[in-house]
C-alpha cells in the first residue's frame, strides 16, 4: 500500500520536472494607449509602441533568464475590449518578431564583419613578415611593410572586438525581443 503511494507520488514528481515552468511577468495598464506612443494617431495596429512600455518590458524580461514566458497586460474591467486586445496580440507579435530578427541579422553582421577583418588583418601580417623574410632594402618594399604591419595589427583586433564585443552588445536586445516574441500575451482585468 505505502510501496504504491510512493510510486504515485514519485509518477507525479516525474511529470511535473517535465513540464516547465511558465515565468509571468504583468505590467498594469491605465488603458490601452499606456502600450504606445502618445505622439502617433494611426490605428492600434500600425501605431508605434511606448519607449517606457518597452523599457518597462525589457527590465522585466531581462530579470529572468530563461524558460517559457507569459506576458499579462492587466486593463481596468470597464475598459476592456476583446476586438482591440486581440488586434493589439497581433502588432506586438509582429512588432517583436520583426525587433527578433532585426536583432539576428545584426548580431550575424557584426559577426561576418569581424570575421573578415580579421582574416585579411591576418593576411597583411603574413604578408608583412613575407617582405621582412625577403630582406630586400628597396624603398617601396620597406614603405610597404610600414604600412602592412600596423594595418594588419589594427585590422585582426577591430574584427575580434566586432566578434567578441560588439556581437555580444547586440545579444541583450536580440535575446529581450526573442523572448518576448515568443512569449504568450494575455490580457486580464484588475
Amino acid at each position: 500500500m505505502i510501496d504504491k503511494e510512493a510510486e504515485k507520488i514519485k509518477e507525479k514528481v516525474t511529470l511535473n520536472a517535465e513540464i516547465p515552468e511558465v515565468k509571468k511577468i504583468s505590467m498594469w495598464l491605465d488603458d490601452y494607449n499606456d502600450m504606445f506612443s502618445d505622439f502617433d494617431p494611426r490605428p492600434y495596429s500600425e501605431r508605434a509602441l511606448s519607449d517606457d512600455f518597452l523599457n518597462a518590458s525589457h527590465k522585466m524580461f531581462r530579470e529572468t533568464k530563461t524558460g517559457k514566458f507569459e506576458l499579462r497586460l492587466l486593463v481596468p474591467k470597464s475598459m476592456r475590449d476583446e476586438k482591440q486586445e486581440s488586434l493589439i496580440k497581433r502588432r506586438l507579435k509582429s512588432f517583436f518578431k520583426h525587433r527578433e530578427n532585426e536583432g539576428k541579422e545584426k548580431i550575424d553582421n557584426a559577426t561576418k564583419k569581424g570575421v573578415s577583418l580579421a582574416f585579411f588583418g591576418f593576411i597583411m601580417m603574413v604578408l608583412a613578415t613575407y617582405l621582412y623574410y625577403i630582406e630586400n632594402d628597396g624603398f617601396f618594399l620597406k614603405f610597404l611593410i610600414v604600412i602592412l604591419e600596423p594595418a594588419g595589427w589594427f585590422s585582426v583586433w577591430y574584427g575580434l572586438d566586432q566578434i567578441f564585443y560588439t556581437a555580444e552588445e547586440k545579444k541583450s536586445s536580440y535575446n529581450f525581443f526573442k523572448k518576448i516574441s515568443e512569449a504568450d500575451i494575455i490580457f486580464d482585468e484588475y
